[in-house]
């Protein structure tokens, strides 16, 4: 792919609006993320799904391998200030989302930041569970079992103006990241 093209990565807008608004003008080829508003413009295609799960130090004082919905709300959190990750999340998870955010200490947008910064405090995240295996090889984390957490997964959509839906090098890109 290197040879067909320039892979420019940018710290997205949050925005639903603005994202669409940078697809429609062609100021970004491909955008990957959560679900957006439809438009006539914009051509979307499912990459995968994903599901969260929290994770916590190694060395947590007062979380073990299970954690209930109580104990939840009476720790302090990292967020994620991507406004769109909660978003996502079931509507079932709602009311965890806005406790979480009372009871957020720390809010960044940088994923490594973060675990870093998780691996050695008592803080709790949510992650996509696939990350599970690279991060506990690189980071002292482990997952904390949540049965208030929904089952469901969370759609991660590829989206592109409809003049790129056949553009050989956006194919490409999307056929890896599936």
């Amino acid at each position: 792919i290197s040879d067909s093209c320039c892979l420019n990565f940018i710290t997205r807008s949050h925005d639903p609006e603005e994202r669409i608004n940078q697809l429609r003008r062609r100021k970004i080829d491909l955008d990957i993320g959560f679900g957006l508003p439809r438009d006539a413009n914009i051509y979307s295609e499912l990459l995968f799904n994903i599901e969260f799960t929290i994770v916590c130090s190694n060395q947590h004082p007062r979380v073990g391998n299970k954690i209930t919905q109580k104990q939840f709300f009476q720790e302090r959190h990292f967020i994620w200030a991507s406004s769109d990750h909660y978003s996502q999340l079931s509507t079932s998870v709602e009311l965890m989302v806005a406790e979480k955010k009372r009871n957020a200490w720390l809010s960044s947008d940088s994923f490594l930041s973060m675990l870093a910064i998780v691996s050695s405090s008592d803080l709790l995240m949510f992650v996509p569970k696939f990350y599970l295996s690279l991060i506990a090889s690189e980071f002292s984390v482990r997952e904390v079992q949540a049965d208030f957490l929904p089952k469901n997964k969370t759609p991660i959509y590829g989206y592109m103006h409809k003049t790129l839906v056949n553009d050989p090098t956006i194919r490409q890109l999307i056929e890896i990241m599936k």
